[in-house]
């Protein structure tokens, strides 16, 4: 390959204007960077898994209460996406707005990992979390990166579902959501 289209490959997959240029997480770009680069690895994941190995889609909204506040509680809302691979493991998308109704509101976009407990039905769940979270606080932005592992429980109901869950992690130190959704069958 000729060095120039190299360079031009990558400044395309890294939506820079060199080669590799490391993020500047005290930028105002740095989100929208970030964010790209995130939403990439996911669609490249999901290329490379064969459709005839997914179970199934799924899609869900729900309230949720965390600590992504200077005191007190942050009431939101999270919207979820995944794939379930098999019985046992999905991943997927979710992003989420709270507010503290003071004056710190936050937007967070992570990646998910699941490991289902029980293979023969749903019931536990263990979960890691990892992505990019945005307070704002006095019209100012602050990244953030965000890491938890989530604890929960799916009832499902035919084609839809209810999952409570618990989250720990950073910088949201605890976190309650109930997602209700729904689950489109692949095979």
């Amino acid at each position: 390959m000729v060095d120039g289209s190299k360079q031009l490959l990558t400044s395309y997959l890294f939506f820079t204007s060199e080669a590799i240029r490391p993020i500047d997480f005290f930028s105002k770009n740095c989100y929208n960077v970030a964010m790209k680069r995130i939403i990439i690895l996911f669609l490249l994941l999901f290329a490379v898994i064969k459709i005839h190995a997914m179970d199934a889609v799924f899609v869900g909204i729900g309230p949720e209460l965390n600590a992504a506040s200077r005191e007190g509680v942050a009431l939101g809302g999270t919207l979820i996406a995944g794939v379930e691979l098999d019985q046992n493991f999905a991943f997927g998308l979710k992003t989420g707005f709270f507010h503290n109704l003071d004056t710190v509101s936050s937007l967070k976009t992570v990646g998910f990992f699941r490991y289902t407990l029980l293979h023969w039905m749903p019931g536990p769940f263990v979960q890691t979390e990892l992505g990019l979270a945005v307070f704002f606080e006095y019209n100012e932005a602050f990244p953030a990166f965000l890491g938890a592992l989530a604890f929960g429980w799916r009832f499902d109901f035919d084609s839809f579902y209810l999952e409570p869950t618990v989250r720990g992690g950073y910088p949201s130190m605890w976190g309650l959501s109930v997602v209700a959704g729904r689950r489109f069958n692949i095979r």
